[in-house]
């Protein structure tokens, strides 16, 4: 996020990449859709109009008002302003993707009506990211999954320290999630936990972190969560270490 001279502005670089990774057994869709290994599907989302190139909103826009919409935050809502095509780049496996924007999403998605909701990078940056999810799982259907995924932190102790915590960016990032408060963020929204595990450079940041990481408190305050990571990533992804850059957390709907 930056700050022009009319607006704020989010910037992504995107590219698409020809990459070989392990597979396993359990991954939800461990193959792409075969409409991403289409050209012309996939040349029709790249020649898409960004949502940064749309004509900034006027400063003095009369009809602006900032509203909270719950499990959104706060929304810049305006009737006279629009940008030229509002886009999310999406590779989906339908040919035809309903795109809705969040008033639609909190007024119009009935609860009970969908299968699987996906929260990837998106808590850290909310300001209510417990009312986000308690919105989320009152729109799955009973046995619908939730996933998360988010940069996180292993179980640190409490103690000051100068070293550099990756994505500890204030306030581009307004929350830091370790698997404790991941837990935590979900308690009594009937939310089973299947898998909690870490993902990215878990060794690696075990070797930056281990002085740091409180294993005896994690230990106890993570049992339960004990046999629901994944071995094949290795030791330092799962219970009670997380050593993590991105933790992965599903869950289903339970009732």
């Amino acid at each position: 996020m930056h700050r022009t001279a009319e607006s704020w502005r989010e910037t992504k670089n995107a590219c698409l990449i020809a990459a070989r990774s392990q597979t396993f057994g359990d991954d939800i869709q461990p193959k792409p859709p075969d409409c991403s290994c289409d050209p012309k599907h996939v040349a029709k989302i790249a020649e898409t109009e960004a949502l940064s190139v749309a004509p900034p909103r006027p400063d003095s826009s009369p009809a602006a008002t900032l509203k909270e919409r719950p499990g959104v935050g706060l929304l810049l809502e305006d009737t006279d302003w629009h940008p030229r095509r509002l886009v999310r780049t999406v590779l989906s496996s339908r040919n035809e993707l309903e795109i809705m924007t969040p008033n639609q999403y909190v007024d119009q998605l009935a609860e009970g009506s969908v299968d699987t909701i996906r929260f990837a990078h998106v808590l850290e940056h909310l300001i209510a990211p417990k009312a986000a999810v308690d919105l989320a799982a009152r729109k799955l259907r009973t046995g619908g999954i939730l996933y998360i995924t988010q940069p996180g932190f292993p179980v640190l102790r409490p103690k000051r320290t100068d070293f550099p915590l990756k994505d500890s960016v204030f306030p581009n990032h307004l929350h830091y999630f370790s698997p404790i408060s991941l837990i935590r963020l979900v308690d009594g929204l009937r939310l089973q936990v299947e898998k909690l595990f870490s993902v990215t450079r878990c060794d690696e940041v075990y070797h930056e972190l281990a002085h740091l990481i409180d294993l005896r408190y994690a230990r106890k305050r993570l049992a339960e969560v004990s046999q629901k990571g994944e071995r094949v990533r290795g030791e330092r992804a799962n219970y009670p270490f997380y050593t993590e850059e991105n933790s992965a957390f599903y869950l289903r709907k339970t009732g």
